[in-house]
Parts: C-alpha cells; structure tokens; sequence
C-alpha cells in the first residue's frame, strides 16, 4: 500500500521520467515544509530523491496508515486511483 502511494505521487511528479526527483520537480514554490520533506527523503544528500529513496521512507513513516485512512473514503480497505488523485488534489491541488 505504502509503495502504491509513493508511486501514484511521485510519477507525475518526475516529469523527466528518469526515476529521480528533484527539488524543482518536487515544489513549485519551495515552501519550507516542502524543503524539509525533500531533504527527509534524499537519504543520500545527493541533491535527488529517487523512487526508491521516496518508498523507504513511505515504509517507514507510519504517517502512511493515517493517510491511507483518510484517502480510503469508501472504507472498503483499498484505494483506488480515483480515491488517490482525490486526497491529494485535497491537499495539495490537481496532480502535474
């Protein structure tokens, strides 16, 4: 589950498709939250998160299952696509 939420973020996310995200890719406005969430993931400080980096932190930040939750609006105990799209365009606007 965790690693269907990382992915649904970060694909859209990685416009260049190259399985790397960076801070550009990740914030338009490089608000401080946004900086911090990136540096959270970039385990390597290498200036990217990759997809990996991006779903071990999913892994581990039990903040997922609260999402997970919240995003399950028909609490049928699985999210679909729709259900995704719809929590995060809550939060954060329409996916890119």
């Amino acid at each position: 589950m965790s690693d269907y939420l990382v992915d649904s973020v970060f694909k859209p996310l990685d416009t260049n498709n190259d399985g790397k995200m960076t801070m550009a890719e990740w914030s338009q406005d490089n608000r401080p939250s946004a900086v911090k969430a990136f540096k959270d993931r970039d385990v390597n400080k290498d200036g990217v998160v990759t997809l990996q980096e991006a779903r071990d932190f999913g892994r581990k930040d039990k903040a997922n299952d609260a999402l997970f939750r919240e995003a399950d609006t028909n609490k049928d105990q699985s999210l679909s696509h729709a259900e995704v799209t719809a929590y995060y365009a809550s939060k954060e606007g329409p996916v890119r």
